[in-house]
């Protein structure tokens, strides 16, 4: 149970809409799930991955359904911060939409954006209805600690604040809650998942004109092939993959 000063934290991932067909579903979001394990020492995490747990929106008949089920859930679900993750710009419109119901439900709440799209176009979040209150660009582990770290004191920002993330090194690392994502899994994969993608590395040198990756700072970090391999351990001890 959250104190007074210690806001809970829900992240999401939307989902999209009107997602094209021949891209893939991943089962577990890695950088969602490195986010929630950065943060988890420090409040109380929540997260879930609408695209999984209600499904892609294709249809205005669908979009229905989905607003109907986001609502539901954010009304059983207490937050003091909503985190939404906007990876690319297929999710804009669900992201907006998660937003905007939540908003409705919890209109005290603290909604933050972070992503490849606001890292992209930031002033795409930036509305007259003031939906969103931080719109981080970069990585977001420091950026969402410290805005956290400030909720006793802040609360909502008087307009909508862009936050340049800082780069978290290799000696920042947390690795992964391997608790959260057992739970995460036996939820909604109780027969198990196939495949998981586990981040041994992040960033790039190098500046590729069609990625996102240069807007950042170029920093390559990555485990020791030690540490590289007992996470790979874990995640063939914990979920039975790659076994």
């Amino acid at each position: 149970m959250a104190s007074p000063s210690t806001p809970s934290i829900l992240l999401v991932y939307p989902s999209c809409f009107y997602y094209p067909g021949w891209v893939g579903r991943v089962e577990l979001k890695t950088s969602l799930v490195w986010l929630a394990s950065y943060l988890r020492p420090h409040y109380p995490v929540t997260f879930a991955d609408f695209e999984i747990e209600i499904g892609r929106a294709n249809s205005p008949v669908q979009i229905r359904r989905y607003e109907r089920k986001v609502r539901e859930y954010l009304s059983s679900q207490p937050f003091d911060i909503l985190a939404l993750s906007c990876w690319t710009s297929l999710s804009y419109q669900a992201t907006l939409t998660v937003a905007r119901i939540a908003r409705e439900i919890n209109p005290e709440a603290v909604i933050v954006v972070g992503g490849y799209h606001p890292s992209a176009r930031p002033r795409d979040f930036i509305r007259e209805d003031r939906l969103i209150d931080y719109i981080v660009s970069r990585e977001g582990e420091l950026a969402l600690k410290e805005i956290a770290d400030g909720w006793a004191v802040t609360g909502r920002p008087p307009q909508p604040t862009m936050v340049t993330g800082q780069t978290v090194t290799a000696e920042q690392f947390v690795g992964y809650d391997w608790d959260l994502v057992e739970t995460f899994v036996k939820r909604n994969f109780p027969e198990g998942i196939d495949n998981f993608y586990i981040y041994l590395s992040r960033g790039c040198p190098f500046g590729c004109s069609f990625c996102m990756e240069p807007a950042k700072d170029r920093s390559w970090r990555a485990y020791t092939p030690e540490e590289a391999v007992r996470q790979i351990n874990l995640a063939v001890e914990r979920l039975g993959v790659f076994a």
